[in-house]
């Protein structure tokens, strides 16, 4: 779809929401602001989050959207755009909680409270635009250490779902996979075997 931008072929609305949707898919922070926060009700809140919030008209506008502020009011809640300094701050307290939460999880691996490195990691993971492709691979080796010492299930499984997005995100070595031997009991998980088949 990118390469039909600026043609009449795509509707540029449709393409937005595609392009932030699939960011958010992977943990990005979306462009366009048209993926938002639902509360339990069923509501919408607010934007999920957004890259260099503060240029987010501007892009919007490029393809012809209303700006943000009007977008809300469809959804049903109030938005200002920030200020440089308050989109700044934002993002600062995202990488602060996703490296603190990192920390606290490798804190609990050492006095061997998995449950909680599980939910450290996890929480890490929902901050949009906060866990890198590096901190997604050695949570997947620390998970399957977890897996390989105490043979519980969930920790496999979201070793797996680290694994799983790196390779979306094209950012996984085969040859560095299959050299690490703490992954060997994951061998014959057909995930696992998926990532690998598919990995060149």
């Amino acid at each position: 779809m990118h390469k039909l931008i600026g043609t009449n072929e795509i509707d540029m609305e449709n393409y937005a929401f595609l392009y932030d949707r699939v960011q958010c898919n992977l943990n990005y922070k979306q462009l366009y602001g048209t993926q938002v926060n639902w509360t339990h009700n069923g509501k919408a809140s607010s934007f999920r989050g957004i890259l260099n919030e503060t240029k987010v008209d501007e892009r919007r506008a490029s393809f012809g959207l209303l700006p943000l502020k009007i977008y809300a009011l469809n959804y049903g809640f109030q938005y200002s755009l920030p200020k440089a300094e308050e989109a700044l701050n934002k993002d600062k307290k995202d990488t602060e909680k996703t490296l603190n939460l990192i920390k606290e999880a490798k804190k609990h691996y050492i006095t061997k409270e998995y449950q909680k490195v599980y939910d450290d990691y996890n929480n890490a993971s929902m901050i949009l635009g906060g866990m890198s492709s590096a901190q997604n691979y050695e949570a997947s080796i620390l998970f399957a250490k977890i897996y390989n010492q105490i043979k519980e299930e969930q920790y496999r499984s979201i070793s797996l779902d680290f694994l799983s997005l790196n390779h979306l995100r094209g950012d996984l070595n085969k040859k560095e996979l299959l050299a690490n031997k703490d992954f060997q009991s994951f061998y014959s998980e057909e995930r696992w075997q998926n990532i690998i088949q598919s990995i060149k």
